[in-house]
């Protein structure tokens, strides 16, 4: 059986990554608007007013997790949906269940174990066991061709560095990720903490 309301036919079958999918969407979404400060600035999530996250496109988000989940299903789509979700029920960045978000990483490898999501497990693997274990892990993917060209695996970098007092090497890396950056927004974020960093060096 098949559901006809979308552009082409999607198979019950099928529902479960759809929802996941739909969940993924809406709850990235939901924190778009904190993003950016009034003028223009980009915000890392740390930096974001969580009252300008929407409550309601969470909802929706939710729900759509919820009714992904009903049949046992597990995609790509169902742990990053429910990694979005761990951010987004934390009052504040703070409370964020990192144990919880690198367990799912664990099992999003087990499907798809790509540099970015190598990149993106680093990070909450550094708030569970340290800047040097997510380090390790980073020296893993660094000579893969991806990964030279892509100015965020630099500012992860440098970001593991600073955790680690190593502010020269920190700032190194901010000068690949800053040259790699393609949009000028993230070129000012990335110069931002460089400028902070040679103020402690």
């Amino acid at each position: 059986r098949c559901l006809s309301d979308w552009s082409s036919d999607v198979c019950s079958s099928d529902l479960g990554n759809v929802y996941a999918l739909l969940s993924l969407m809406f709850l990235n979404a939901s924190r778009f608007n904190a993003r950016q400060d009034v003028e223009g600035n980009l915000l890392t999530m740390p930096e974001q007013d969580r009252s300008f996250w929407d409550k309601q496109m969470q909802g929706i988000g939710l729900w759509y997790l919820q009714q992904a989940t009903q049949n046992g299903d597990l995609s790509i789509y169902h742990i990053l949906a429910t990694i979005s979700a761990n951010y987004c029920i934390a009052p504040d960045y703070e409370s964020t269940d990192w144990k919880n978000i690198l367990s799912l990483y664990d099992s999003l490898i087990q499907l798809d174990s790509s540099p970015i999501v190598l990149l993106n497990r680093a990070i909450s693997l550094s708030k569970v066991h340290g800047a040097e274990s997510a380090l390790d892990e980073l020296d893993r993917i660094k000579d893969n061709s991806s990964m030279k060209s892509y100015h965020l695996f630099y500012s992860t970098q440098a970001e593991f560095f600073n955790q680690l007092n190593d502010t020269e090497n920190a700032i190194l890396s901010l000068e690949r990720a800053i040259l790699l950056a393609p949009l000028p927004a993230e070129k000012d974020l990335l110069e931002k903490k460089k400028r902070s960093l040679e103020k402690k060096s």
